[in-house]
C-alpha cells in the first residue's frame, strides 16, 4: 500500500471551504483541525502546556477585569490586573504582597478569626494571603487568598469553616498590594495604555488622563495629569530706564523662567508698560525680577508691534537692554490645555519625543502632540516654533474615529475607517508647518483591540472584529499596504460569527499571537513573516471561557497571562492563570499539561492540599511522571494519590486534537478526491511525546502502545522518533487521520505518514 508523507503542518488549520484547494501550497502542509496544539516555527505541532493558577480576582460584585503589562526594564516587569476600582500587581507568576505579619492565634469555627501579633490597619474587603499556619487548620488556610471581614485592631475574620480543626502555632498573613483607581468595571475594556520608562499613561473618554508610576514593588502612584505649564514665572518684573525720555513709543518687557531639570519654559511675566521718545546713544534699560525656585536661566522678551520677541538670556535675575532688536520669530509660550472641560482623549502614544493623544470627546478625528521633549506641555507660540505643540485633524471623506496609534518611522494612525501615516515627508523635524497625514488603506481597526508590531509589520483586527490584517511599508508604492491573514481560516471567526475581544503577542519562544474570541475560546496565530509562516490553531479550556490575555517579558520568554471565567461549585469566578513553559526535556516529571493547575514539589506524600479553587472538580494528575486517573478534588481542597509522589501537577484536563486534511497528492496525474480510501496505519515522527491515540476519526481511536524497556512502576519514557499505530481501517471518501492527547503529557508531531489504499 502507498505511503503519503506530510512533512510539516506549517499552514495550521485550514477552513473547510479550502478542503478542495490542493493547488494551494499551504494545502500540503495544512490541517483540518488543530485544537489545543500550536504550530511550531519549524513546522511541527505541539500540544500546548497548561495554564497554572495564580489567583482569583477580587470579588467586587463586578466580574469584568483587564490585564496590562508594565515593563520598566528586562528584570522589572509586571502584569497589572485591573478590576472594578482597583489594580493588583503580579510578578513572575505571583501576586505582589505587602510585608507579612505574624499570626498570634487562630480561632476556629464556622467563620475563622485570625489574630496577628500587632495591629494590622487592614480594611474589610481587603485580600490576604496566609501561609505557615500550624495544626490541622493550616491544611484549610495555608496557601490561600481570602477576603477579610470584621477587621479590627489585630484581628480579622475569613469565611472559611474550620469547625473541629485545631491551631498549633506559627503562620504569616500578608495583604495583597492594591492600588485604588476611579475606573469602573464597565469601562475596563475601553482603557488604552502607553508607557515611557516607569510611567504608564492611561486614557478613556470618561476619565482625565492618568499616569501610573512605580518606584518599587509595593510603591505605585496613580494620578491625573496636569497639562498646564507647571514652571512658574517671576512674580514681577521691574524696569529701570536710563537715558530715555518719555514720548509716544511704548516700551514693555516680559521674562520667563526655564526649569533646570525639564527645560520647560514658564509663561511670561510682563512688566508695566512705559513710553519713550527716541532711544538715544548710550541709553539702557535695566530689568530685574525675583528669583524663581528651580530655574536654571531666564529668557527676556521685548514687545514690538504688539508681539513679544526674544532679546536675550539671563543666568541671574537681572538683564540690561541697550536697544537689542527683538527676534519676533521667537516668542514666549502660551499655555494651553486641549483636554480641559472634560474633553478627554481616548488614545495615547509617543512619537518623535512627543506625547501624542487622539480622539478627544469633542473631536474624534483630532491628534494632539505635545511640545518636543515635554510630554505634559501643549503650549504654543504666536510665531509657531518647530518645538511647539501640534494640533491636527484627519481630513477624511467620512467621519473616522481615531482608535490606535503605532509609532514607526511614520506614525500609523488607525481609525474606524482606515490607516493613516502621519509625520514628515523629508528630513525636516516634526512641526506644525511640516506635519503630513496621508491615508494608506481603507480597512479600519477594531475599537478596543490594539495593533501588534512584529518586526516591521503591524497586525491589527479589522473594524468588523473578525478579521486579522497586516500593514507594512512597501517600497514599490512608497507607502503602506497589507494582507488578510484570516483568509485561510475564516471558519474560526467570520463563518462562525465570532469576534475578537482581546489578543496578545508572545514573541519568545514560538512567535504566537493569542486571540480571545467572544465565545470564550481562543484563535491563535503562529506568525513568522520572514519564513512566510502564518498558521492558525484553536484553543479552549475545560469548563471555562477565556476573557482576556496579555503578555509580559519574564526572563528570556514572553509569559502569557489569561483571565478565565470558571464555574466552580455553582459559583462563577474569574481566575488569573499563566501559560506554563514546555521545559521538561531533562525530567518529564516537570511536564505541565493541566489547566488552572498547581504543582506540589517536596517530600513524597499521598495527599496534596491547597487546591480549593477546584473543589469538587474531576482533575488530571501527573505524579512523578505517572498519570493518575479518576481523581476528584474534595470540598476541602485535597486530592489523594494511590502512591506517594514528590512532584505532582494537579489541574483540569486538556484535550488536544489534530486531524489531517482530506488526502490528495499535489502534482498527481489523477486526483484522489471522490475515490474511496482506507488508512490501515499511520506512522508519526514525534519528539518528546507520550500517551496518544490515533484513528480515522475521533470515535474510532487506538492507543499507541508505547511502553518498551522501562521497569515496572517506572514512567514510560518520552518517545522521539518513529511511532507507528495500526488503526481501524474503514473505506471512506477522505482518508483523514485523527490524533488525540487526553493525558497530562507532552506531544509533538513533526510529520505524518498515513499508509493508504485507494479504491475506485
Amino acid at each position: 500500500m502507498p505511503l503519503a508523507l506530510q512533512p510539516s503542518f506549517a499552514a495550521g488549520e485550514l477552513a473547510p471551504s479550502l478542503h478542495a484547494r490542493i493547488d494551494l501550497a499551504k494545502y500540503s502542509v495544512g490541517l483540518a483541525l488543530c485544537r489545543n496544539f500550536f504550530v511550531r516555527i519549524h513546522g511541527g505541532v505541539s500540544n500546548r502546556p497548561g495554564f497554572e493558577f495564580i489567583v482569583e480576582a477580587k470579588d467586587t460584585g463586578h466580574p469584568e477585569v483587564r490585564l496590562a503589562p508594565f515593563e520598566y526594564s528586562t528584570i522589572q516587569t509586571y502584569m497589572l490586573l485591573f478590576g472594578h476600582e482597583y489594580i493588583w500587581v503580579l510578578k513572575d507568576g505571583g501576586v505582589v504582597l505587602e510585608t507579612d505579619q505574624s499570626v498570634a492565634s487562630v480561632t476556629t469555627g464556622s467563620t475563622t478569626t485570625i489574630t496577628l501579633s500587632g495591629s494590622h490597619g487592614w480594611n474589610n474587603g481587603d485580600t490576604v494571603y496566609l501561609i505557615g499556619i500550624g495544626g490541622t487548620v493550616g491544611d484549610i488556610l495555608n496557601g490561600r487568598f481570602l477576603k477579610i471581614s470584621a477587621a479590627s485592631g489585630a484581628s480579622f475574620q475569613v469565611s472559611v469553616d474550620t469547625t473541629g480543626l485545631s491551631y498549633s502555632s506559627g503562620g504569616k498573613a500578608a495583604r495583597v498590594y492594591e492600588i485604588s483607581t476611579p475606573y469602573q468595571a464597565q469601562h475596563l475594556r475601553e482603557l488604552k495604555f502607553t508607557q515611557s520608562n516607569d510611567v504608564m499613561t492611561i486614557t478613556h473618554h470618561s476619565y482625565p488622563v492618568m499616569e501610573l508610576s512605580r518606584t518599587g514593588h509595593t510603591s505605585w502612584t496613580l494620578g491625573a495629569v496636569s497639562f498646564v505649564i507647571t514652571m512658574p514665572g517671576p512674580s514681577s518684573v521691574t524696569v529701570t530706564p536710563s537715558g530715555l525720555t518719555a514720548g509716544a513709543n511704548t516700551l514693555q518687557y516680559a521674562v520667563t523662567a526655564v526649569d533646570e531639570e525639564t527645560g520647560e519654559e514658564s509663561e511670561a511675566t510682563e512688566s508695566t508698560a512705559m513710553t519713550y521718545d527716541t532711544w538715544a546713544a548710550g541709553a539702557v534699560v535695566d530689568l530685574s525680577w525675583p528669583a524663581v525656585t528651580g530655574a536654571s536661566k531666564y529668557n527676556v522678551y521685548r514687545k514690538r508691534g504688539g508681539v513679544y520677541g526674544f532679546i536675550g538670556v539671563a543666568d541671574g535675575t537681572t538683564f540690561q537692554d541697550n536697544n537689542i532688536l527683538p527676534d519676533l520669530l521667537d516668542n514666549p509660550p502660551v499655555g494651553r490645555d486641549p483636554f480641559s472641560s472634560s474633553n478627554y482623549p481616548a488614545v495615547p502614544s509617543y512619537y518623535e519625543q512627543r506625547a501624542v493623544f487622539g480622539n478627544t470627546v469633542d473631536d474624534n478625528q483630532r491628534l494632539e502632540l505635545s511640545v518636543a521633549g515635554q510630554f505634559h506641555n501643549f503650549s504654543t507660540t504666536p510665531s509657531v516654533k518647530a518645538t511647539d505643540a501640534i494640533s491636527l485633524s484627519l481630513a477624511s471623506r467620512r467621519a473616522e474615529a481615531i482608535r490606535s496609534i503605532v509609532p514607526l518611522d511614520w506614525m500609523l494612525v488607525f481609525t474606524s475607517g482606515g490607516v493613516w501615516k502621519v509625520g514628515t515627508g523629508s528630513d525636516q523635524g516634526l512641526a506644525t508647518t511640516t506635519i503630513q497625514a496621508k491615508k494608506q488603506v481603507d480597512q479600519g481597526v477594531a475599537r478596543y483591540i490594539e495593533p501588534i508590531v512584529i518586526g516591521s509589520t503591524v497586525l491589527y483586527v479589522q473594524s468588523s472584529e473578525d478579521l486579522v490584517r497586516t500593514i507594512g511599508y512597501k517600497l514599490e508604492r512608497d507607502g503602506y499596504a497589507g494582507n488578510n491573514l484570516s483568509v485561510m481560516a475564516t471558519h474560526l471567526t467570520v463563518d462562525a460569527e465570532k469576534s475578537f475581544v482581546s489578543w496578545a503577542y508572545a514573541e519568545a519562544p514560538d512567535s504566537i499571537v493569542w486571540g480571545v474570541l467572544d465565545d470564550g475560546s481562543m484563535a491563535a496565530l503562529t506568525f513568522v513573516e520572514e519564513h512566510d509562516i502564518w498558521a492558525w490553531h484553536r484553543h479552549d479550556t475545560k469548563g471555562g471561557q477565556f476573557r482576556d490575555v496579555a503578555t509580559v517579558r519574564e526572563g528570556n520568554a514572553d509569559a502569557l497571562y489569561a483571565a478565565v471565567e470558571r464555574t466552580i461549585g455553582g459559583t462563577t469566578r474569574i481566575y488569573i492563570e499563566r501559560l506554563h513553559d514546555r521545559k521538561f526535556v531533562n525530567d518529564q516529571a516537570d511536564a505541565f499539561f493541566v489547566d488552572s493547575g498547581l504543582t506540589y514539589s517536596g517530600p513524597a506524600v499521598t495527599e496534596i492540599t491547597g487546591i480549593h479553587h477546584l473543589a469538587g472538580e474531576s482533575v488530571a494528575v501527573l505524579a512523578d511522571a505517572n498519570v493518575v486517573d479518576g481523581v476528584t478534588v474534595s470540598s476541602d481542597g485535597k486530592v489523594t494519590l494511590p502512591v506517594a509522589a514528590s512532584k505532582v501537577h494537579v489541574g483540569l484536563p486538556i484535550t488536544a486534537d489534530v486531524q489531517t486534511l482530506p488526502l490528495d497528492v499535489k502534482g498527481s496525474p489523477q486526483t484522489l478526491q471522490g475515490r474511496k480510501k482506507t488508512v490501515a496505519s499511520v506512522t508519526l515522527r514525534v519528539q518528546d511525546s507520550r500517551g496518544f491515540w490515533a484513528g480515522p476519526d475521533e470515535d474510532n481511536l487506538v492507543e499507541y502502545a508505547q511502553r518498551d524497556h522501562e521497569d515496572y512502576g517506572d514512567p514510560v519514557s518520552l518517545k522521539t522518533g518513529i511511532a507507528r499505530v495500526v488503526i481501524k481501517n474503514d473505506w471512506n471518501d477522505d482518508g483523514q487521520v485523527f490524533i488525540r492527547q487526553t493525558d497530562p503529557l507532552p506531544m509533538t508531531i513533526l510529520a505524518a505518514i498515513p499508509d493508504v489504499q485507494v479504491g475506485g
